[in-house]
């Protein structure tokens, strides 16, 4: 559970210095790790009953299932084998098909 937990806040910490760059801030990884392992993951794991976390199953459930339906869209509707797509044209050219 251990390395689990380690695992999953590493890439909060990559995911979240990447947010904060967008918004123009300038927060490292390793502060964006200890932030969020602080304020968010350290209460989660301190929680003796896990039956106030069950809104939130579903909650990811239907990301997911939101995000299988996108990907689906722009699979079928090939939107990505368009060389002149927009979401062609924002690839790096290395990346190109």
């Amino acid at each position: 559970t251990f390395f689990a937990i380690l695992a999953y806040s590493m890439v909060l910490g990559d995911t979240f210095s990447a947010l904060f760059r967008t918004f123009g801030l300038s927060v490292s990884r390793e502060k964006a790790l200890i932030g969020l392992t602080a304020t968010v993951l350290l209460p989660l794991c301190m929680l003796k009953d896990l039956a106030s976390l069950a809104p939130f199953s579903l909650a990811g459930i239907a990301g997911m299932l939101y995000t299988a339906v996108a990907m689906a869209i722009r699979f079928f509707d090939k939107s990505y084998a368009n060389p002149e797509s927009a979401f062609v044209l924002d690839m790096a050219e290395n990346l190109k098909p």
